[in-house]
């Protein structure tokens, strides 16, 4: 799989490193959170105590208070008609609310609608989303841009749950459908996770193990990419204040003998 663009790239760096930087103290080490039990240890049965709780557990996992007035609100599913059984027959679209966190009455709502609710996936993707959203809003940032709420969930270790969602094959009744249950596609949010793993130095084995073959394509991709670039890594360590100004240059891609004599 192709590495995004470098304009892609270049923004996503530049968000995650103001992140970084702005949150330094609120993330700490930031652990990398993948979808396995060690995480989600709760047993769910799909009923309404199963999903607050999951969404609960998911918000322990970012830097907002644990008494946040939030709800979890039922919305209407526009393409809930185009979808059989099994959820595998719609376009994906459906499992993207239009926002996916609004203020009324002194309190969050986040809307969940029937797509979301049609596999873990879904579901994992569209709280670590708005997770994400609760922080941008927590810290008083606006998420207008496309990603932004994901981005944000990244920076906060959730991005292998939307890494997850963003290239899911499902069998419906005319065979196999591809879903992208993100705003961000798997290039993208392969290589925002592998920044979030670089940046915290975390192993990238348990993930891998995780992966599907897509996902695993755009992580391991991005991961060689960023290995090359020296530099970056050290300002994304150290001094992440100097890449979210957007002012850095990536290196040239060199050869065998480049790189052996430096």
């Amino acid at each position: 799989m192709d590495l995004p663009s470098e304009a892609a790239r270049r923004a996503i760096l530049t968000s995650l490193a103001r992140h970084f930087d702005d949150w330094e103290d609120a993330l700490g080490t930031a652990e990398l959170v993948l979808p396995n039990s060690d995480y989600f240890p709760d047993a769910f049965t799909n009923d309404q105590a199963s999903v607050e709780r999951l969404f609960q557990r998911m918000c322990s996992y970012v830097p907002i208070a644990s008494d946040l007035p939030i709800a979890l609100v039922a919305i209407d599913d526009e393409d809930e008609a185009n979808h059989c059984g099994s959820g595998a027959c719609g376009t994906g679209a459906k499992l993207l609310p239009t926002s996916c966190l609004t203020e009324e009455s002194g309190r969050y709502i986040v809307p969940l609608t029937r797509g979301s609710l049609s596999s873990s996936i879904a579901l994992t993707t569209a709280f670590a989303r708005s997770a994400g959203a609760l922080v941008l809003a927590e810290a008083g940032e606006h998420y207008d841009a496309p990603g932004d709420a994901e981005l944000a969930a990244v920076a906060c270790g959730l991005g292998p749950l939307l890494l997850n969602g963003s290239a899911v094959f499902a069998k419906g009744c005319g065979g196999l459908k591809f879903h992208q249950a993100t705003e961000l596609d798997a290039s993208e949010l392969g290589f925002a996770t592998a920044v979030f793993v670089n940046r915290f130095d975390h192993k990238s084995g348990p993930l891998r193990s995780l992966l599907a073959a897509t996902q695993k394509e755009a992580f391991d991709g991005a991961l060689a990419w960023l290995d090359a670039q020296a530099d970056l890594n050290e300002h994304l360590r150290q001094r992440p204040a100097l890449l979210a100004t957007g002012l850095f240059e990536f290196r040239a891609k060199t050869g065998l003998l480049s790189r052996l004599f430096g």
